[in-house]
């Protein structure tokens, strides 16, 4: 056996890129959803902020920062599919949103 210690893996600070598409006259119920959305992230501990990154009558997006995929995933787990966000956000979107990770590219 080795005397070495075993190290972990570095958990990574990741983005999530969540997008939606507001129906016709809908735009105010959507953007009313995703600014009470992101109040609620506030209280989430492991998500370090949102940047919207379009708000449009055919689009809401915005990036959420999450201090590790394993906390992303927790969240999503415990919270996200309990959450009455997401039934709001459906009945006021053209099809179902997308959430999922964000890699920039260099």
């Amino acid at each position: 056996m080795s005397d070495k210690p075993v190290s972990k893996p570095v958990e990574k600070e990741i983005v999530v890129l969540h997008r939606m598409e507001p129906l016709a006259g809908r735009f105010e119920d959507a953007k009313k959803v995703s600014e009470e959305w992101f109040e609620f992230l506030k209280k989430i501990p492991d998500c370090k902020g949102v940047d919207v990154v379009c708000s449009m009558d055919k689009q809401l997006a915005w990036l959420e920062a999450w201090t590790s995929r394993a906390a992303f995933d927790k969240f999503n787990e415990e919270h996200f599919a309990y959450a009455d966000f997401s039934v709001r956000m459906l009945d006021c979107s053209r099809g179902i949103f997308s959430r999922q990770p964000y890699r920039k590219l260099a």
